[in-house]
């Protein structure tokens, strides 16, 4: 097997798509749900094509810093009205966005040429902390601002995907509580972006990061 970031031929090992410390701090959220297959599994999404030196190793100070990260500030829910005073790094966001959008990639096949000798090679640099500058990170606070209380939409505290939809508005125009009748919003295109090569969205339950 040719490890997909040192690209060295070696025995596959099985690399997390999401840390495996930020699932474990999450330990309700133990079904997979794999939206392209259409199945749903009790264990951990991974991918098997990385050697054991790149997982263990050379790519490990990521996931340290990403559980770390999450722990501090996003394993507890935010209100809408709250403010958080946050402490971080943008180099290792941006390498963790990338890593598990690499990951994710490579697991469901998709093309992931945007990833090139450069990137991976700054992925596997830990000493390289100058941002990619064709790469940018957005990030906020998930707070539900909708009419609609938490449980309808589920457990949504560990999720990820790509080409996320960006809207002006919001989806859900009026809830009557009388009678439970949804209204969706009718006029709400799509914003669009020219030159957006790739995108992704992650969740980390109080943690939204584009």
């Amino acid at each position: 097997m040719k490890c997909a970031y040192c690209g060295k031929e070696a025995k596959g090992t099985k690399e997390h798509i999401i840390s495996s410390g930020i699932l474990g701090l999450f330990p309700e959220c133990f079904m997979t749900i794999d939206g392209d297959r259409g199945k749903m599994y009790p264990s951990d999404p991974m991918v098997k094509d990385v050697c054991s030196d790149c997982n263990n190793n050379k790519i490990s100070y990521i996931d340290s810093y990403a559980k770390q990260l999450i722990q501090q500030y996003f394993i507890v829910k935010y209100k809408k009205d709250d403010k958080l005073d946050f402490d971080y790094d943008y180099v290792l966001i941006q390498k963790m966005c990338l890593k598990y959008a690499f990951n994710d990639m490579r697991a469901r096949k998709l093309d992931y040429s945007f990833f090139d000798s450069d990137i991976i090679n700054y992925l596997l640099d830990e000493q390289r902390t100058s941002p990619l500058r064709n790469v940018t990170i957005m990030a906020g606070l998930a707070v539900n601002t909708s009419p609609a209380p938490d449980f309808i939409f589920g457990n949504n505290k560990l999720r990820w995907g790509n080409n996320p939809i960006f809207l002006s508005n919001s989806i859900i125009e009026n809830i009557d509580y009388n009678t439970g009748k949804i209204t969706i919003r009718e006029n709400n295109p799509p914003e669009k972006f020219e030159c957006l090569s790739v995108s992704y969205v992650f969740r980390f339950n109080s943690a939204q990061i584009l």
